[in-house]
């Protein structure tokens, strides 16, 4: 990123990985227009150029740079319309050959996973040692330079016990740039400390069935 070689740097990285037999997955986060201007279909041709297994899609969050930005939200019409998409190159036989596509958008239902974050299915160290619940979501638990990752990691999941549909880094960003604010904050996330008054008494309402039948089975 920023940097005049990124995209022969990045492909150069790719085929070094096809060469040892590693298989390459992409992200992509695409605001809504994309799917109606053709943007979407353009980066499926890249993944599959580049012989992509997967590609992840990312719905657009409140997170990082883009906590003061209003994001454009998805209404139903305009997630079945994006899933229909999904489901013809996943599904269908002339697409084949490319990528299979894995869109957030379903994963975090409440029929399937809801949110995956504080070690449920995902947590996220950033590059300054923070363990954060995901990488949208701007709190810390504390970095482990300073401290153990199993104190850490501990603290954190008592605060996940339970599963919840509730996307949290959607529900709680204003919070968070609100915090990030008054506290004076250079960068994200917000400190430990600071962090608590997020999660202390934050309401995550929103069953999930699924790792209810799982553990059943």
């Amino acid at each position: 990123m920023g940097n005049d070689n990124a995209w022969e740097n990045m492909a150069n990285g790719i085929h070094l990985c096809h060469e040892v037999g590693i298989p390459v997955t992409f992200n992509t986060c695409l605001l809504k227009n994309d799917f109606y201007n053709g943007s979407f279909e353009e980066i499926m041709d890249v993944s599959k150029n580049f012989n992509g297994s997967i590609l992840q899609l990312i719905k657009p969050k409140p997170a990082g740079g883009w906590l003061k930005t209003n994001i454009e939200e998805f209404s139903k019409e305009d997630e079945e319309y994006i899933l229909g998409k999904v489901d013809k190159y996943n599904l269908e036989k002339e697409y084949k050959e490319y990528p299979f596509i894995s869109p957030m958008i379903r994963e975090e239902s409440d029929s399937m996973f809801g949110c995956t974050a504080g070690g449920t299915d995902r947590f996220y160290i950033n590059a300054k040692g923070d363990l954060q619940p995901c990488e949208f979501l701007n709190i810390s638990f504390g970095n482990i330079q300073d401290n153990d990752f199993d104190e850490i990691y501990n603290k954190m999941r008592e605060v996940f016990k339970e599963p919840s549909s509730c996307i949290l880094c959607e529900k709680y960003a204003r919070k968070i740039y609100e915090l990030k604010k008054k506290n004076k904050l250079l960068t994200l996330p917000l400190t430990p400390e600071v962090s608590e008054e997020i999660y202390s008494n934050w309401e995550r309402k929103g069953k999930v069935e699924f790792y209810e039948k799982l553990n059943k089975m």
